[in-house]
């Protein structure tokens, strides 16, 4: 399997498209805690359609729970993920893997020009923010 680090990327805010691909994405994520998470699938760069995911929400110093809600009205409200028809929301089914850098998300709709007809899971990682 080849393996790609975000780390190394100038521009590492990016959506991991969870699908049996071969390539496996890892990241360093935590913050302090300097967690290195791994993903299997494709990547999206998110810096064209959804720039207002560049966002520390994990800086806080609120519990999990608490920002993962705070972070789906966030994104339900985004605009630029709007109007491009793009819907994407926490998936609290993983919440357990949340941390700084590396959200679970659900995405359905249109980025540039793949399409999304069901809601499909994703990781955002956000790069880290410490």
């Amino acid at each position: 399997m080849t393996q790609i680090d975000l780390s190394w990327f100038d521009d590492d805010y990016g959506l991991i498209v969870l699908e049996n691909t071969g390539v496996l994405y890892s990241a360093q994520t935590g913050g302090i805690s300097c967690h290195h998470q791994r993903a299997e699938g494709f990547y999206l760069p998110t810096f064209e359609f959804a720039p207002n995911f560049e966002h520390c929400f994990c800086c806080s110093g609120k519990k999990r729970d608490e920002i993962a809600k705070e972070l789906d009205r966030h994104l339900s409200e985004d605009k630029n993920c709007k109007s491009i028809g793009l819907e994407v929301k926490f998936d609290f089914d993983r919440l357990g893997i949340f941390e700084e850098g590396w959200w679970p998300l659900l995405i359905k709709g249109i980025i540039n020009e793949l399409t999304f007809t069901d809601w499909t899971r994703v990781i955002y990682h956000s790069g880290n923010c410490d």
